[in-house]
């Protein structure tokens, strides 16, 4: 198993870089920055993850679209996404102890 952390983002440059020091704890992680304009790359870039960037706001959908083709370019079997507003206490992150952790799969193609 080879797990990534996606996260998108856009103009959370004052959150983004925690969100990506804990889940570096765990895998490795690549933001996307749709376009923001308040130095949101930067801040995911010094945190240490590996970023990808729209010139423009594409909306979420298209920035998980990146993050999960450049995730699986990268080797990625699975996939976790994270939002960049660091609002999921890291207890929920985690499935620690009292938080919760939601599982899912999404099957492409026919």
């Amino acid at each position: 198993m080879i797990p990534f952390v996606v996260v998108p983002a856009h103009d959370e440059a004052t959150t983004v870089g925690e969100v990506v020091r804990r889940a570096r704890l765990h895998a490795p992680v690549i933001v996307v920055d749709d376009g923001s304009t308040d130095g949101t790359a930067e801040a995911a870039v010094a945190a240490g993850a590996d970023v990808r960037r729209h010139a423009r706001r594409l909306g979420k959908a298209q920035a998980l679209r990146t993050g999960v083709v450049a995730a699986r370019a990268r080797g990625a079997t699975h996939v976790v996404t994270l939002d960049a507003d660091n609002q999921l206490p890291s207890t929920t992150a985690q499935g620690g102890s009292g938080g919760q952790c939601a599982w899912g799969t999404l099957g492409i193609g026919p």
